[in-house]
């Protein structure tokens, strides 16, 4: 009879952990606001086999500034300059991937309090509130994930900023996006 109980609290556990599972592969696009409404920054997310993230930082008209690759099956980050076609190589470790996927896969903190649920991006979503050194974060998470769709950061009960999802595409991105393009040249890192 032990023997049946740890089974089915073992079942019950691995469930539940399951529920908040990380995708593995999507494409996931951001516009920054100000408590006004207006975009001052564009983030795009691409994770693919969980293992191969890249974001792209673009300004309001979608020109790319920066580029990070995170490697996790090579043990590499690559930081990409597209203006001047240059990239730095460092090595990845699990810090700098856990830092990396801050904001796009909310954290247990940011889950402090369920708050109702939502639809966005055509997406079914629950609601979380959390405080935080005077700072109360509103997130949409997808269901049954971690996921962030939507963000508000008030401090006071004032907008300071909102993230908002202009796109969440939860299939694989293409491989080519994880590699360094062609005609961009190694450079020392700092």
């Amino acid at each position: 009879m032990r023997f049946i109980r740890l089974i089915i609290a073992g079942l019950l556990l691995s469930s539940a952990l399951s529920l908040a599972a990380s995708p593995q592969d999507f494409t996931l696009g951001f516009v920054f606001k100000n408590p006004d409404g207006k975009a001052f920054r564009v983030v795009k997310h691409y994770l693919a086999n969980g293992v191969k993230y890249r974001v792209d930082y673009l300004d309001p008209d979608g020109a790319a500034n920066m580029i990070n690759i995170y490697r996790k099956d090579k043990g590499l980050y690559w930081s990409l300059d597209p203006g001047a076609k240059t990239y730095v190589e460092k090595k990845l470790d699990q810090t700098e991937w856990d830092y990396a996927m801050m904001g796009v896969l909310a954290t247990e903190t940011e889950k402090q309090k369920r708050t109702g649920e939502t639809r966005f991006l055509n997406h079914p979503c629950d609601i979380y509130e959390a405080e935080r050194s005077g700072f109360t974060t509103i997130s949409y998470l997808v269901q049954n994930t971690d996921v962030v769709l939507r963000s508000e950061l008030k401090e006071k009960g004032k907008i300071v900023q909102i993230m908002e999802a202009t796109v969440f595409d939860p299939s694989r991105p293409a491989a080519s996006l994880f590699e360094i393009p062609a005609g961009y040249k190694k450079v020392a890192g700092q």
